[in-house]
């Protein structure tokens, strides 16, 4: 007789195990195609309607308030906040709309979506997206934003930060190359609420600044009859006039009460006090060490890796009107001893080494012999500046390969029946 095999049936506890305790990949793979109901609604198609409807609001909330209060205003009112005021009333910002944009593009378009070659077009597409988010979120995270103001036949390769400030101190019988000492935009703005005493070994005296207002006048002060509430003490008759900090940053003018203490060692040091304004055309001067000295607040300077030089600028208006139609700046580029002729308008920037100049204004001084044009370019370093058009390149190819494999796909199905119908 052949040997008989027996097979033990599975017991009921182990085919439960194994229907119903799916392994740790099984769970994950469950849990990122949805079945989580967290991961479902931050995936959902619903969500990035709702999200893009709010972007849609603040980007006409935006368009409406652009003209009083600029570029640079509606960016810190409506895109960089988590939460926008619109009419008082609270609003998603755009930092939380495009917080959860990016979830959800991640989560939906990339986690839930299922990697076959017939989604290959959608995951590229998706990717390109991803692309150009992170492109504004290096933006935000290492842009400067600030202006140049150059007249016709200057050069510079300088430009003045929208918000940041600093306080700069240098020997005025200097004139070429001169040295400063900088008191930065933190060390600043810490003199707000108390002053603060700053000193070094290259100045003969020590400065304490205080009462710090990121937008202020300086204006007359009459004791008996007041019409303000002053900040900071009364020099000269004038005192600091605290103003509304909203609006377009480049049009603030921060204030400082500068006091400068010479000979602090001796019984009788010697004090002198000024108000500093960031629109002062003159330093304050002090007399210390047998030569003047110079304090200045302004804008931050920071360096381009090129210069400019202006040649002319235009101003072309609507006919009939005073209104402009166009700035047009001509300048030279250089950039390691290599120049280039280059037009600059309000819809043509020069872009060059991760910076972007627009031309966004246009002014003359003075009369007759001494009339100068000026032009006043913005200026935007932005290290992302060209990803956008590279992740439009990434997108248009995503949805080219998603539109031609679909239409293969069904031309080979048209062409398959008709072979069947052929047959039969």
């Amino acid at each position: 007789m052949g040997a008989e095999t027996k097979t033990q049936p599975a017991s009921p506890a182990a085919s439960a195990d194994s229907s119903q305790d799916p392994s740790r990949q099984g769970r994950v793979a469950a849990f990122l195609r949805g079945k989580n109901p967290v991961v479902r609604v931050l995936g959902s198609f619903g969500l990035a309607c709702g999200l893009l409807m709010c972007l849609f609001v603040l980007t006409l909330a935006a368009t409406f308030t652009y003209k009083d209060i600029g570029e640079a205003g509606v960016k810190q009112a409506f895109f960089i906040p988590w939460i926008a005021w619109l009419r008082g009333l609270p609003f998603p910002g755009g930092s939380l709309v495009f917080t959860l944009l990016g979830v959800n593009l991640f989560v939906g378009g990339l986690v839930r979506i299922r990697w076959r070659w017939r989604n290959a077009g959608i995951i590229v597409a998706h990717l390109g997206i991803v692309f150009l988010a992170a492109a504004g979120v290096v933006n935000h995270v290492t842009s400067d934003y600030g202006a140049m103001k150059i007249y016709e036949g200057q050069t510079l390769s300088t430009y003045r930060d929208y918000t940041l400030v600093e306080v700069t101190v240098w020997d005025a019988t200097v004139e070429r190359d001169v040295p400063e000492l900088v008191i930065d935009n933190d060390d600043v703005r810490s003199c707000a609420e108390q002053g603060r005493i700053f000193s070094s070994e290259d100045l003969p005296f020590d400065i304490e600044l205080s009462s710090f207002l990121p937008n202020c006048r300086a204006w007359f002060w009459n004791e008996n009859e007041p019409a303000f509430k002053k900040t900071g003490p009364v020099v000269n008759h004038f005192a600091l006039e605290r103003l509304p900090d909203e609006g377009d940053p480049h049009t603030k003018n921060p204030g400082i009460v500068a006091r400068v203490t010479i000979d602090a060692e001796t019984e009788a040091p010697l004090t002198q006090t000024a108000l500093l304004t960031s629109r002062d055309a003159c330093a304050f001067t002090v007399l210390a060490g047998g030569k003047p000295w110079a304090i200045h607040l302004h804008h931050e300077r920071h360096a381009l890796p090129f210069s400019i030089t202006l040649h002319d600028v235009v101003r072309e208006d609507h006919p009939g009107t005073n209104t402009p139609r166009i700035y047009k700046s001509d300048v030279t580029y250089t950039l390691a001893g290599r120049s280039q002729e280059r037009k600059i308008t309000m819809n043509q920037p020069l872009r060059e080494e991760g910076h972007v100049l627009f031309q966004n204004q246009w002014g003359v001084e003075g009369q007759g012999d001494q009339r100068r044009e000026w032009s006043g370019l913005s200026v935007t370093s932005n290290p992302s500046d060209q990803w956008p058009k590279y992740s439009t390149f990434v997108i248009g190819f995503g949805l080219l390969y998603t539109f031609l494999f679909r239409l293969f796909k069904y031309a080979g199905s048209q062409a398959r029946g008709r072979r069947r119908a052929q047959e039969a």
